[in-house]
């Protein structure tokens, strides 16, 4: 899937940069979308094969963030597909031809009841012609603060389930200016696991650190159990 899109003013923060949750959700949508047109979108697997996709790990490769007003051009496609797990590219390329963010969705399909993996071949799903090998690194960081939040109705998808992107911007929301301009410089690669799901109503806690340029945080559970860890890493 290929589209061109502007960016709105209210995908952009102070510095009217792109924000790392405009991308996220950008590339979810892509994604989303891609699913759509292969006919293996998580509507229609909910619907005929009682099951959903599930995003397990992504990797944001920024260049430099678009800007307010700019034109770009967003490329969709399945990279690597094994009989249980999906990668799914999403690049974003400026005017000028050259590739600014090139993003990586490592997704499974489980049985909505059971929870069990279902295998690639048992969905209208189209494998693709190549396979790249896509490591999601993430280093061991120590953190230093905490925030606690509850997963309300605003942060969930259509699972009844925390959206993907939701930790993030509850990340973003304990910084300062000062942090995202100096987090957000660019070059910086954005790393995130999805360990486990967290539900309407689950009192959460965010955890925050940093370290010589890198970045992080994770969401836990109340009983300590993690559902999300993340790292951005400059340069």
């Amino acid at each position: 899937m290929e589209i061109k899109k502007r960016i709105h003013a209210s995908e952009v923060d102070y510095e009217i940069k792109m924000t790392l949750f405009a991308v996220a959700n950008t590339v979810q949508n892509m994604v989303t979308e891609t699913l759509d047109l292969m006919g293996c979108d998580n509507v229609t697997l909910r619907t005929k094969y009682h099951s959903m996709w599930v995003f397990s790990k992504s990797k944001f490769v920024c260049i430099r963030l678009p800007v307010w007003g700019e034109w770009v051009t967003l490329r969709c496609k399945s990279v690597m597909a094994k009989h249980l797990t999906n990668v799914m590219s999403v690049e974003f390329i400026d005017g000028e031809g050259n590739v600014i963010i090139e993003c990586f969705v490592e997704m499974c399909v489980i049985d909505i009841e059971s929870f069990r993996f279902k295998k690639l071949s048992d969905i209208p799903f189209e494998y693709p012609p190549e396979n790249i090998d896509v490591k999601f690194p993430i280093e061991e960081l120590d953190y230093s603060e905490t925030f606690p939040a509850t997963v309300n109705a605003a942060n969930i998808d259509y699972s009844i389930h925390l959206n993907n992107t939701q930790s993030i911007l509850m990340y973003l929301s304990t910084l300062s200016t000062e942090d995202v301009h100096t987090i957000f410089g660019e070059p910086f690669v954005f790393t995130i696991k999805y360990n486990a799901q967290a539900r309407l109503g689950d009192e959460i806690v965010l955890l925050r650190g940093k370290r010589d340029g890198l970045y992080g945080y994770a969401l836990d559970k109340s009983d300590g159990k993690n559902i999300v860890t993340a790292r951005i890493e400059r340069g």
